[in-house]
């Protein structure tokens, strides 16, 4: 069921048609998709609170949240897995089959109940597809699809326990993202870029992207590549400077919540 979910929600952000999946076997399951989180009340310094009890197992399609906003500029909206469209600000909640899309003036920075955190700079669309997330064992998965923009991803608890745990789905190919931050650039009309950033800490963990035409390993800083489509295999490892790499990543660099020691914003928010 969440397999069928996940790709309607994919297609409905890619345009091709709204997200209609029904859990018609599950007594009470009736939008796109179910997230199951197991979350806390806030306690320990940097942890988000998405639930009022230690443990409980919350449902998405109950009212849920997987994430919180916590920096925003210009026009960011929502749209709910219902169709709702919703402007988002500093604290707003996102959930689970959320498609989030900014405008030319607009970015977003997020951090979701497992601590994973992403940034999404102007004229940017994705897909919230699917977190599970049991803080106790520290385990379950974080699955987002990234339609267009420039973005950066830095992986949270989930991806500590399992490095498969993390991965972006764009046109082009699917990214695992094991243990590290990552930046994203899906330019309409250019080849995807993808460059492996240095952890604000200075750990440098593993980038793999794979499509039919292959895979190609990135674990190094500053390790860069480009896709054609989703047919070809990602092009040759090269490295970029840190000056190509802000002027590429700057405007999701600019947004992403310095919630901890592994976002690196590389200066680009100063002293916050």
């Amino acid at each position: 069921l969440l397999a069928g979910a996940r790709e309607a929600i994919r297609r409905r952000a890619l345009g091709l048609e709204p997200a209609t999946v029904l859990f018609s076997k599950v007594p009470g399951f009736n939008l796109p998709a179910a997230v199951f989180i197991c979350v806390h009340a806030p306690g320990a310094e940097g942890e988000m609170g998405l639930g009022p009890i230690e443990g409980q197992i919350l449902v998405g399609t109950d009212g849920a949240a997987i994430g919180q906003v916590q920096n925003v500029a210009g026009v960011v909206f929502a749209i709910r897995p219902d169709g709702t469209r919703v402007q988002l600000q500093v604290g707003s909640q996102v959930f689970q089959g959320d498609v989030l899309e900014s405008g030319a003036d607009g970015a977003i920075g997020v951090i979701l109940a497992d601590q994973t955190s992403f940034a999404m700079g102007e004229n940017g669309k994705m897909v919230l597809d699917e977190m599970i997330y049991d803080p106790a064992a520290q385990t379950g998965s974080v699955s987002m699809s990234v339609v267009q923009g420039v973005f950066t991803f830095v992986s949270g608890q989930v991806a500590k326990t399992d490095p498969d745990a993390m991965t972006l789905k764009t046109p082009v190919a699917t990214i695992g993202i094991r243990g590290t931050q990552v930046g994203l650039d899906l330019t309409e009309g250019k080849p995807m870029s993808v460059v492996l950033m240095e952890e604000g800490d200075g750990f440098v963990g593993e980038v793999v992207i794979s499509n039919a035409g292959g895979v190609r390993v990135m674990n190094s800083a500053s390790d860069f590549t480009t896709v054609a489509n989703f047919a070809t295999v990602a092009a040759p490892v090269t490295t970029i400077t840190t000056s190509q790499l802000v002027n590429t990543f700057g405007s999701a660099l600019k947004a992403i919540p310095l919630t901890g020691k592994s976002q690196n914003d590389f200066g680009l928010q100063g002293d916050v």
